[in-house]
């Protein structure tokens, strides 16, 4: 619980009473991710149990989240192990104030192509999944820890993560309602071809932005976890944490190069334009 002036703290008391933990914070975290990144640092040194799910508060779980993660969590250790991190994420129903469905699949109204999660090259550009649909290991929890402040959210971090050090898969249906209103601090904006063409023809500079924010997460990347890269994704991560300073030829040399792609055809072309 961050400083706050509604009545949070009166209904976390109410519930507070064994069942929920109330973990209160005297000064804010800043941001999403510095709130998730305080609470995974605290589960990972204060609790002690095996998996764990985020959640955004402004969202309506439906039926069986939990258990339809936890049920693929346990099939992917018995493939992995639970020494290996693990997470799963899934669909959700894009929803109104009101809980009125806006779009039943947020994946498709943003067009993402959730494979994408297993290719860890396009993951550093773009995220795929949303955290509020995570569940996870604690050997995922013990690897990412502490998110730093240069990357782009924590749940593309966690992602990232995940996939490099251990595995990802997904559930192709939605199992919360995702709130969409007016004080939503990032949500689903929709990636029709005509809104995605105006993006390229009047946000450049939005979009060069979003590329250099990658490269400065990958470049976070590296430093945290240099250590424990292989070979050719040390390199990977070392080349484009620089691409700004490189050539323009080399940058999209690059791009071919390590066949990077988005989840649709007009970003991966915004991609290989302004990059």
């Amino acid at each position: 619980l961050d400083p706050s002036t509604d009545s949070s703290r009166a209904v976390l008391d109410h519930y507070a009473s064994g069942v929920v933990a109330v973990i209160e914070h005297t000064t804010p975290s800043g941001s999403a991710m510095g709130n998730f990144s305080r609470l995974m640092q605290y589960a990972s040194s204060h609790r002690t149990e095996n998996y764990f799910s985020l959640s955004d508060q402004d969202d309506v779980w439906l039926p069986g989240k939990l258990a339809l993660g936890m049920e693929r969590l346990k099939a992917m250790e018995r493939n992995y192990g639970d020494a290996v991190p693990l997470l799963v994420f899934s669909d959700a129903e894009v929803v109104d104030e009101e809980l009125r469905t806006i779009a039943p699949s947020f994946w498709r109204y943003e067009k993402l192509q959730a494979d994408l999660c297993r290719a860890y090259k396009s993951l550093a550009i773009q995220n795929v999944g949303q955290g509020c649909t995570f569940v996870f290991n604690r050997a995922l929890l013990e690897k990412v820890c502490r998110i730093p402040a240069q990357a782009r959210m924590h749940d593309h971090w966690m992602m990232l993560v995940a996939t490099v050090f251990g595995h990802i898969d997904y559930i192709d249906a939605p199992t919360l309602k995702y709130r969409q209103h007016s004080r939503n601090v990032l949500g689903s904006a929709g990636q029709q071809l005509g809104s995605a063409f105006r993006r390229f023809l009047l946000k450049r500079d939005g979009i060069t932005a979003a590329i250099h924010a990658s490269e400065n997460q990958a470049l976070a990347f590296l430093e945290e976890y240099r250590a424990d890269l292989s070979v050719p994704e040390r390199e990977f991560f070392e080349q484009f944490s620089r691409l700004a300073e490189r050539s323009f030829l080399f940058r999209k040399f690059f791009c071919i190069r390590h066949a990077l792609r988005m989840s649709s055809g007009p970003r991966t072309l915004g991609l290989y334009l302004f990059i």
